[in-house]
């Protein structure tokens, strides 16, 4: 009976699940906000900040009946203010918890920074937070400029981030070479996070989708990249040609707690404990008794 009630106890206490994925952008000091050309740049921004962002939570109520909120923005829909001039801009938004035990999620744009966290409670609801950015530039010839920053990951449960990089040649016509560096963990059961990276060196003026092609050609020292343990990381683009070229960058960051249906909660563990227990009582009373 005591184990009967120690299961019913733990199926009315809940487990908070956090993690937050932040991202602080070093200062693009080689690009400036137009084609004046300061003293140490290499290059200018040719199209505003373009990003978006999410936060969706799904819960399960105790008689199985749900509740989904979705709170989702683009710069497109938004304000110049908000949109700003230096990476990355200045939107936030989320999901708050509609109970007690339910998930919750926020996402931040703001400047030189990015920031996604999620909550929940129970294992058979889910969470995900994302936001992306992305920009392009032109860069002078034989020139190059650097995306870097420091990666935070916060968690209350054990993560184990990794390091992917992969090159892409022409990938689609508009880009002529696209490199990729990833620094996430998607191995925990239920969780996803991490932060994505991409440079693009572009085939075309992104300005205008009617421009033409320009031959690019990619090669295989077009792009750098570096990490460490601590979360540092960096992608470097190279223009190694005679002429001024147009490449962009994207950046993708990802908090997510999703669902665990083969992971029972601890209470559900102690029940079927108990049910084992009780199986194993019976049997040895009925050998007891053909004894």
């Amino acid at each position: 009976m005591l184990i009967v009630l120690a299961a019913v106890g733990l199926a009315g206490a809940a487990r908070a699940q956090n993690i937050v994925a932040d991202f602080q952008l070093d200062p693009i000091t080689g690009l400036s906000t137009d084609s004046s050309s300061p003293a140490g740049t290499v290059g200018h921004w040719i199209t505003p900040n373009s990003f978006s962002g999410s936060a969706t939570a799904v819960h399960y109520w105790a008689d199985q009946s749900t509740s989904f909120r979705e709170n989702s923005f683009s710069s497109s829909a938004l304000v110049a203010s908000a949109v700003g001039t230096q990476p990355f801009g200045n939107y936030s938004r989320g999901v708050d918890p509609v109970a007690a035990d339910a998930p919750s999620g926020h996402v931040a744009v703001e400047p030189g920074h990015l920031h996604a966290d999620v909550s929940r409670q129970k294992n058979s609801d889910r969470v995900e937070t994302s936001v992306d950015w992305q920009r392009a530039f032109t860069l002078d010839p034989n020139s190059s400029v650097t995306l870097s920053g420091l990666l935070k990951l916060d968690s209350s449960v054990p993560l184990a981030p990794v390091v992917n990089y992969s090159t892409t040649p022409n990938p689609r016509d508009t880009i002529a070479n696209s490199a990729w560096l990833t620094f996430r963990d998607n191995t925990s059961l239920g969780w996803i996070n991490g932060i994505g990276i991409i440079a693009n060196i572009l085939n075309q003026d992104p300005r205008d989708f009617h421009a033409p092609f320009l031959g690019r050609v990619p090669g295989p020292d077009d792009f750098a990249y570096s990490t460490d343990p601590d979360g540092h990381l960096s992608l470097t683009i190279f223009n190694r040609s005679n002429q001024s070229m147009f490449g962009s960058f994207e950046v993708s960051l990802l908090a997510s707690a999703t669902d665990v249906p083969g992971i029972p909660e601890p209470s559900t563990w102690l029940a079927m404990l108990v049910g084992l227990a009780v199986l194993g009582w019976r049997r040895r009373s009925t050998v007891s008794g053909v004894q």
